[in-house]
């Protein structure tokens, strides 16, 4: 027979172990997801992300040990069909629009920053060009023959209502779920032109190889200006919840210098000019008046 004192003893040990192990199961999951969007996030064979949202993801991730972190791949189509569905998502470097603040809780402050989107041609190819060498976007969207491509679930901010008529009209466009492919079909003359912000237009076309075959132009409609993302979770109890340490862990990592490194690694050269002004004012600036 065990003594009183003994059993006791094993008692304890058990609710312990018990206690440990409930603690463990409690540990609630959290999705991030990311599709190819170079250097947004960079998609590999074996199926891991690389690029700048999983780098800055890593360092919340680290300072918030209490939820297990999944990182899944997923359309862009698909990321916001969940969220809308009130899965347990962390959205990374989303825009803000009106209609998509019905279903997210933004973070305070941006996690990205990129430039107005640029136009995406073949080199030698001035149909819609102008004298200053800008691309007339409307002109272009305006015809049904010259053809249009465009990544699903994407929002071309100022160009937006003009994508979409031209995607809901009887104009040509053909749909990917990534610019790579995008940029393929430019090349095979499957398409005449597309959008995409400077930071992916310039990687893709580094990453390719295809300077000699293609221009990246800006736009006459829109001026280059810094367009800031931000992170977005489900408008649910638990984005309500979650939303409030990414705030808190995202400040700690930007007042740590970390996240300006991170952003200023893959900014494009031409860019550099105005990289300095942006930042202060979209992170430092909005930091301290906040």
């Amino acid at each position: 027979m065990l003594s009183d004192k003994r059993l006791s003893i094993i008692i304890s040990l058990i609710l312990y172990v018990l206690g440990l192990a409930a603690k463990v199961q409690a540990k609630s999951d959290v999705y991030w997801p990311y599709f190819n969007l170079p250097p947004l996030s960079i998609s590999h064979e074996d199926g891991h992300f690389t690029g700048i949202g999983p780098e800055l993801g890593v360092l919340l991730q680290s300072q918030m040990p209490e939820y297990g972190h999944q990182i899944i791949a997923a359309s862009p189509l698909k990321i916001f069909q969940s969220v809308r569905e009130g899965r347990n998502w962390i959205l990374s470097g989303v825009l803000k629009t009106p209609s998509r603040e019905d279903n997210l809780y933004y973070s305070k402050l941006p996690c990205r920053m990129t430039w107005t989107i640029l136009a995406v041609i073949r080199k030698g190819d001035s149909e819609y060009l102008d004298s200053k060498g800008q691309f007339r976007a409307e002109a272009a969207l305006s015809d049904s023959k010259y053809r249009f491509g465009y990544v699903k679930g994407i929002d071309y901010g100022d160009l937006e209502s003009l994508v979409f008529n031209h995607i809901h009209s009887q104009g040509r466009a053909f749909s990917s779920n990534d610019f790579d492919k995008l940029m393929q079909l430019l090349i095979l003359e499957r398409i005449d032109f597309f959008f995409a912000g400077p930071m992916i237009a310039d990687f893709i076309l580094r990453d390719s190889n295809l300077s000699d075959q293609i221009d990246i132009v800006p736009c006459l409609e829109i001026p280059v200006k810094p367009i800031y993302g931000y992170y977005a979770v489900p408008k649910t109890e638990w984005g309500r919840k979650v939303i409030a340490e990414i705030d808190s862990t995202l400040e700690s990592v930007i007042r740590s210098g970390e996240h300006r490194k991170i952003l200023q690694r893959w900014t494009p050269k031409q860019f550099n000019a105005f990289f300095d002004r942006d930042y202060k004012a979209g992170f430092e600036d909005a930091l301290i008046n906040k």
